[in-house]
């Protein structure tokens, strides 16, 4: 190719580069991978809860949220995707509560009509809002301190007055959430390394509690 054009290429992957840098979507550092033990202590919307992940011999997955633990069933033949099983069980028992905390952030400050809230495993955004009003937020965000995932949700809300990043939108953010710019650094510096996982124990089946003495 001619030297115009390579230049004229350069160019074009530079400004792509510099775009996706100041969107938040250039991950500096690997994501953590999200890997699920039983006992583990983890935070899912600023509440911590005991992981309980049992096995048994066959039968569907079941799963179930009560108060502060997590419980989830799972039959042998599918203990190797159990990290996906979690994740799934987060999102489908967490979305409503998430939902809950969108509304009232917006009911109280935007006023915006507000469609679909979903939960994805997205991995280069930590949130989207779309042109119908749809809200998407990060798996990942869930496990972050509620301070950085009303951050988010904000930001996102933000975008149901203004679509693009300019001086308006920071504006709208700011008026929310003085600190912004505090919660942002935040999320750069130590977004890829949640979920934080801690006190693991040795797992269980079914069949360990029903050994032991009530």
């Amino acid at each position: 190719w001619p030297n115009s054009e390579k230049e004229r290429i350069f160019e074009n992957l530079k400004k792509r580069s510099i775009r996706a840098i100041e969107k938040e979507r250039w991950k500096g550092i690997p994501a953590k991978d999200m890997e699920f033990d039983s006992g583990q202590i983890i935070s899912v919307l600023g509440q911590n809860y005991s992981l309980e992940i049992l096995t048994k011999d066959s039968g569907n997955v079941k799963a179930s949220v009560i108060q502060e633990k997590i419980e989830i069933v799972i039959p042998e033949k599918q203990i190797e995707i159990k990290n996906e099983i979690v994740k799934r069980t987060v999102m489908k028992f967490f979305r409503e509560k998430l939902k809950e905390r969108i509304d009232n952030i917006n009911n109280q400050y935007f006023h915006s009509i507000l469609r679909e809230t979903s939960i994805r495993e997205a991995s280069s955004r930590w949130g989207s809002c779309s042109s119908n009003n749809d809200i998407m937020i990060s798996l990942r965000l869930l496990f972050m301190p509620l301070d950085i995932i009303d951050y988010v949700i904000v930001h996102e809300l933000a975008h149901t007055k203004y679509r693009g990043h300019g001086v308006r939108f920071w504006q709208c953010v700011e008026k929310v959430m003085p600190e912004y710019k505090e919660k942002k650094e935040w999320l750069k510096k130590n977004g890829n390394s949640y979920p934080k996982l801690e006190n693991k124990i040795e797992q269980k089946t079914i069949d360990d509690f029903c050994d032991e003495p009530y």
